[in-house]
């Protein structure tokens, strides 16, 4: 059984073993039932969903879902996993919505939805809400990422398979269910057309398409709805209801295009072409192309407003255009006009027409290029603006909706009622009157058909809402607050005493800089290449700890182990490559670049790096990160074998058959992977401490203590248990603050009562929007379990926004942390 095309409705249970009572769930107005009748279509109902990784089997459709036991107590089943086969088109469809339940919240750390879209699964997240009630979840596409090896998809055009994946938290059986699943449907206002008609191969397809994935995520953070279409699937349906056309970068066009465009334009729609338009886009778009340029210091600086140019456009929106095509308007065509010129690379504006407006569109110079700058969402948003006023008024309509929106909350009457109910501090009060008069002006402005001036004034109301909300939170002493800082060199663009300084005054006490990888580093070091600007930008511990002395906060170096990374130099990695201390995995790949573990030299130097930073730098910490194997697949490499045979004292027979799952020698392969990781961390625990007094030792790790000593080797609760860690910090980078505060409530289990203070993911968390509440809301989870830190990931452009926020309430106090021994 397959659901084919539209919109459709799935509804699944899974069953624990004495039953569980799940709560009646009613139909949504907009699922459309495909499966008619269906308690009399109990067995192909059962046919189509496929268990997968060892699920218990699907037992019968009951109550208007589909059992499907979890088997988790007593097994080592990593997941539970369904899979569904379907012909889906979500071309037109904004992502998917579903009800879900789950009666024992603590039988997982985390569920993902993935989706099988043209030979590649693309995976998400989600979060079901409290123990034994149904939440109501809604997945946009843009939350979904390529699957490890994937490639990224940009219009989800083909989906034949959707896979849901429980992943195991405790050893117990428990029921969930899910229902209404449909797709969400959308009214795109802008078309992006992909060039994928004049590519030669896949890679070369992936090169045109980029451009209009480009256009899609600036609209998208504008909050403009568009559809990515191949350029040799337009026509007339494609075209229905949208305003915008943007040919993103053809250097031809297929015969079904014009026909099509020039129809469009007809009806009243807007074509906006970038860099390369062929004879007939040109009589379209009423230009003549003058030549192509390029700018003496090899790229121009962006776009400058030219004479008045369009209502709103900033004076200048970034861009570094490499060369550029010069197109002025068809004198023969009235109201052409240049509304933006290149400035070069020198900041001086050229003669050279950057952006033409004509009757039916507009034409750019160059491709769109990505920016995080405002000016360029505004020149965007301009240029819509002008050719489509209703985009105006739909995105000001849906900017004034969102006002308050807040967690749960869903919207300002609500966020009112919310308030009103919580004991507010002085500024909390203020902001909260501040949101009110803003949410007057903008209904003002939205009765007044002012679409600008009510965006504006909306998007201030929820800046406001959310100070609020923020400053609404206590603060509390003696806490570990630390971020993990990703970058060697600080916070962006500043150095590391400006970055430590920003730190320190937004409450924050610890930094966890990653200054090494598997081989590099980033200080002078006799035990690691060393990073290739080292002579011109420095020893990047020292600038750090320097910061971190003069402001009072604490610092932990963070290594990157065994994983190389991308930074390695080519002659390195050939090098390890040849030497045979690479990993392997169980296909005979090594392109990953990862130190194989269980190779005495690579132990050493894991060893020495760490102990090298221990002696040389007074610093407060030496932290573990990538303490593992990439995955159960890895390694197999030839000297694995050899010194797993060492290990077992005999010859390993039927290599490497023996030692996968259900093989003679898999336990003690799972004993020889753990000892390979723990002797590293065990070594560094004990010598550093001698050779610095007070050091402290700790790791990221993985979410699952019990099943990630077997899949990685990471064999955490032991590192505790032992002593060897001073501090530990899951990386539970979940959206949801409930599923956050289950992962925790687990972890706290398997301490042994060293300090946790769990990772919190602020830069990996899917859905954008109001990141400083989420993460006020999960520090606050921190703490009513009991736990007295937390671990921020990344200390990056996502940490530079919020950080004002949480210093409103959460982090409002300065505090020293009170460590273990006090």
């Amino acid at each position: 059984m397959m659901l084919k095309k539209g919109i459709f409705v799935l509804a699944l249970a899974v069953s624990i073993v004495n039953g569980a009572d799940i709560p009646k769930i009613q139909s949504r107005d907009n699922v459309i039932n495909e499966w008619q009748n269906l308690a009399s279509r109990q067995t192909a109902v059962k046919k189509a969903i496929q268990v997968q990784f060892g699920t218990a089997p699907v037992c019968d459709f009951k109550d208007g879902y589909v059992e499907l036991p979890v088997n988790f107590k007593g097994t080592d089943l990593e997941r539970a996993n369904w899979d569904l086969p379907v012909d889906f088109d979500l071309t037109r469809s904004k992502g998917l919505s579903f009800d879900f339940f789950c009666a024992k919240m603590s039988a997982f750390v985390s569920f993902s939805l993935y989706l099988h879209v043209d030979g590649d699964w693309q995976q998400t997240r989600f979060s079901p809400g409290k123990d034994g009630q149904w939440t109501h979840i809604k997945i946009s596409k843009s939350a979904f990422s390529p699957d490890a090896g994937a490639a990224r998809s940009d219009n989800f055009k083909h989906v034949d398979r959707i896979r849901i994946s429980g992943w195991r938290g405790n050893n117990v059986d428990t029921t969930c269910a899910l229902a209404n699943m449909s797709l969400i449907p959308f009214e795109p206002e802008v078309l992006l057309l992909s060039g994928v008609s004049c590519a030669k191969d896949k890679k070369d397809e992936k090169q045109y398409s980029c451009y209009a994935n480009n256009l899609h995520q600036s609209l998208l953070k504008l909050g403009v709805e568009s559809v990515i279409v191949d350029d040799i699937a337009l026509d007339e349906k494609e075209l229905e209801g949208i305003k915008v056309v943007a040919v993103s970068y053809n250097t031809s066009l297929p015969k079904n295009v014009m026909p099509a465009l020039h129809s469009f334009v007809k009806r009243g729609g807007k074509v906006i072409c970038f860099y390369t338009l062929s004879g007939e886009l040109l009589d379209l778009m009423g230009v003549n192309k003058a030549n192509w340029v390029k700018d003496a210091s090899g790229h121009f600086s962006g776009f400058s407003r030219f004479n008045k140019g369009l209502k709103g456009q900033p004076k200048f929106a970034p861009q570094e255009s490499w060369c550029a095509h010069v197109y002025k308007p068809n004198p023969a065509v009235k109201g052409g006009r240049v509304v933006a010129v290149w400035k070069d690379g020198a900041g001086k504006d050229t003669e050279h027409p950057a952006i033409v407006v004509t009757p039916t569109g507009a034409v750019f110079g160059h491709v769109w290029l990505r920016s995080s700058d405002p000016a360029s969402s505004q020149l965007l948003m301009s240029l819509l603006g002008e050719l489509a006023p209703s985009i105006w008024k739909k995105r000001a309509t849906r900017a004034f909706a969102k006002i308050g929106r807040i967690e749960e909350i869903r919207d300002f009457k609500e966020f009112c009622a919310t308030v009103k109910r919580k004991d507010l501090n002085s500024m909390a009060t203020t902001f909260f009157k501040e949101s009110s008069e803003a949410y007057r002006l903008a209904e003002e402005a939205l009765d007044n058909e002012d679409w600008e001036g009510c965006f504006v004034i909306s998007e201030k109301a929820q800046e406001l809402a959310v100070k609020c909300w923020c400053s609404s939170y206590k603060s509390v002493k003696g806490e570990h607050r630390a971020f993990w800082c990703h970058s060697a060199f600080g916070l962006g663009t500043n150095n590391w005493d400006q970055s430590i300084h920003f730190l320190k005054e937004h409450g924050f006490n610890a930094i966890l800089p990653n200054m090494s990888w598997g081989a590099t580093a980033y200080y002078p070091s006799d035990v690691l290449p060393e990073y290739g600007n080292l002579a011109k930008q420095g020893d990047q511990i020292a600038q750090c700890l320097a910061a971190c002395k003069k402001y009072g906060v604490e610092c932990h170096v963070w290594k990157v182990c065994w994983n190389t990374g991308h930074r390695v130099p080519k002659d390195v990695a050939d090098k390890l490559r040849k030497e045979q201390r690479l990993q392997v995995s169980n296909t005979g790949d090594d392109e990953q670049v990862w130190l194989c573990p269980s190779h005495p030299l690579n132990q050493q130097m894991e060893i020495d790096a760490m102990l090298e930073v221990a002696r040389d730098y007074d610093v407060d910490g030496i932290h573990f990160d990538y303490i593992r194997y990439p995955g159960s697949h890895y390694c197999y490499c030839d000297g694995c074998c050899r010194r797993f045979g060492d290990y077992i004292r005999h010859k390993v027979e039927g290599w490497p058959e023996s030692v996968k799952k259900g093989g003679a020698n898999y336990e003690k392969w799972l004993e020889f992977r753990r000892g390979n990781i723990s002797k590293v961390v065990r070594e560094v625990a004990l010598k550093a401490r001698k050779i610095r007094k007070g050091i402290e030792i700790s790791a990221a790790v993985f979410r699952n203590a019990e099943s990630d000593r077997n899949t990685i080797g990471q064999d955490w609760q032991h590192w505790c248990e032992e002593g060897w860690l001073d501090f530990v910090c899951p990386m539970d980078y979940i959206d949801s603050t409930v599923a956050f505060s289950n992962v925790i409530n687990i972890q706290k289990e398997h301490v042994a009562g060293v300090p946790l203070y769990p990772g919190i993911g602020l830069s990996c968390w899917k859905d954008g929007s109001n990141y400083a509440v989420k993460l006020c809301e999960q520090i606050v989870a921190v703490r009513e379990a009991g736990l007295k830190g937390f671990t921020v990931f990344n200390y990056d452009k996502n940490a530079e926004r919020v950080l004002p926020y949480l210093k409103l309430g959460v982090t409002k106090s300065e505090v020293r942390r009170l460590k273990i021994e006090e």
